[in-house]
């Protein structure tokens, strides 16, 4: 845990966008009440996931678009912080592509979920839909450490990117 404050800060001042960084990547709005209003002429962005589960290293929440192989190779590491070996990281051509990240950080129950539901260009920004999924009232869950991540590949944007959540109670459980 000690060794995650370094990292963040080396990932927050490193060439990875995130909110007050140089770029306007950031977190805003949901997916239901989004500030920038609706926009009819919008088209899917075709992603690729390279990585995905519900054990990582980051503790804290946290969206990241990477633009560069020195930045995603200090990501890769601390989402496989968890691991006695680091295993090798999926290749990506970033004169082509970015990866987007989105962690949920440190849940104590296994209810828990994470996922890049899609990502959408309209004529303003990219958005990247990034879907939560919490535990409902009533549910029994087991009791576990978990720390959800999702990572996909997607071609440059020509757009600002912007991310838009969506939190998701899972249905109330019968007792």
């Amino acid at each position: 845990m000690i060794r995650s404050a370094p990292f963040l800060i080396l990932v927050l001042t490193g060439a990875c966008s995130w909110p007050g960084a140089r770029r306007p990547e950031a977190v805003v709005g949901s997916v239901g009440s989004s500030p920038f209003g609706r926009d009819t002429a919008r088209s899917r962005v075709t992603t690729t996931t390279i990585a995905r589960g519900p054990h990582s290293g980051f503790v804290d929440p946290m969206r990241l678009v990477v633009r560069d192989s020195a930045s995603w190779e200090r990501v890769w590491a601390q989402a496989n912080a968890h691991l006695v070996e680091l295993p090798q990281g999926p290749s990506v051509d970033f004169a082509q592509r970015i990866v987007v990240v989105a962690a949920l950080g440190r849940r104590l129950s296994t209810s828990y979920d994470n996922a890049i539901d899609s990502v959408v260009r309209d004529r303003r920004f990219v958005r990247i839909y990034v879907r939560s999924v919490d535990p409902g009232p009533g549910c029994m869950a087991g009791m576990a450490e978990l720390r959800p991540f999702h990572a996909v590949s997607m071609p440059l944007p020509s757009r600002s990117v912007v991310f838009e959540e969506l939190v998701v109670n899972r249905a109330p459980c019968v007792p």
